[in-house]
């Protein structure tokens, strides 16, 4: 199974301050899609991070990574908390204490999710 960050804004498909955490990621057991679009420089959009049969804790790890690279370049980290397990029903009160805990808020909510955004460090 391989993880990437797709670039959508470009001709390549990685994001290049994310390939050594797109590695861990996979030794990890740990699904993680970013992406970015040259028209939003400052924004990593978090498609899905997930635990695909890996130990306990380690998406917390990954996301972690992910926010350490995102302060690091200066990045904001914009995503959708959804319930994986049923997307048509709103996401639990543990994924979304899970990103609070990392530094999300809050910033829309729709019938089926919510979005969260890490703002960017500077």
């Amino acid at each position: 199974m391989t993880k990437h960050a797709r670039n959508f804004g470009t001709t390549s498909d990685e994001i290049f301050e994310l390939t050594p955490l797109l590695k861990q990621a996979t030794e990890l057991a740990v699904d993680l899609h970013v992406n970015w679009d040259e028209r939003e420089p400052h924004l990593w959009e978090l498609e899905f991070i997930k635990n695909a049969g890996a130990m306990p804790g380690n998406g917390g790890i990954v996301l972690r990574q992910l926010i350490e690279a995102a302060d690091q370049h200066q990045k904001c980290i914009l995503g959708f908390a959804q319930n994986l397990a049923d997307c048509r029903l709103p996401p639990d009160d543990r994924l979304l204490s899970w990103y609070e805990k990392h530094g999300f808020v809050q910033v829309g909510a729709e019938r089926h999710g919510v979005q969260i955004k890490r703002p960017c460090k500077t």
